[in-house]
């Protein structure tokens, strides 16, 4: 479950690329940004449009801010993001971080951006992220919650039916 509570689908940066025909209504893809400091802040960057018009970075210091899709003149090859913020979730706007140029490796697959420190992130893969920093958590959800909750109190015995009459032995 990603942050804005849709169900994530994580591609690999080749796919990011070629599926953008695809006109899913529950489309989302969603990759991971570390600077290259790699400090304790990281980030990502979301798309629920599958023709990747508009996408939204995500920070670990909960800044949100919008971005609009700046492609060459054929309309094909990403340049880069201008950063928008109409919700005021994004205080690097009026840091200065206004536009970010997006690089690709030779095979075309993202690599990194300038981030709102002014400088270079780069992106990471799923796998990436996890060989990195380990396994991502799974989120815990309210049925999640409540599992955890039945199994911590052992006092009660689950077979007892406590509003009626008591089973034959």
């Amino acid at each position: 479950m990603g942050p804005a509570g849709f169900e994530m689908v994580f591609l690999t940066p080749k796919e990011f690329f070629t599926w953008n025909d695809k006109t899913d209504d529950e489309f989302f893809f969603e990759m991971y940004l570390v600077p290259e400091n790699e400090n304790e802040n990281f980030g990502f960057m979301v798309a629920t449009d599958p023709a990747y018009k508009d996408m939204i970075f995500y920070d670990s210091n909960d800044k949100i801010c919008y971005m609009v899709v700046d492609y060459d003149h054929f309309g094909e090859q990403v340049l880069g993001f201008s950063i928008i913020d109409p919700y005021e979730t994004c205080p690097y706007l009026a840091e200065g971080w206004t536009y970010t140029p997006f690089v690709t490796n030779p095979d075309n697959t993202p690599n990194s951006l300038t981030g709102p420190d002014g400088k270079r992130w780069y992106f990471l893969t799923n796998f990436e992220k996890e060989q990195r920093y380990g396994p991502i958590p799974e989120p815990i959800t309210d049925e999640a919650e409540e599992d955890e909750a039945d199994e911590s109190d052992m006092s009660q015995n689950p077979f007892e039916d406590q509003d009626g009459p008591e089973p034959d032995a």
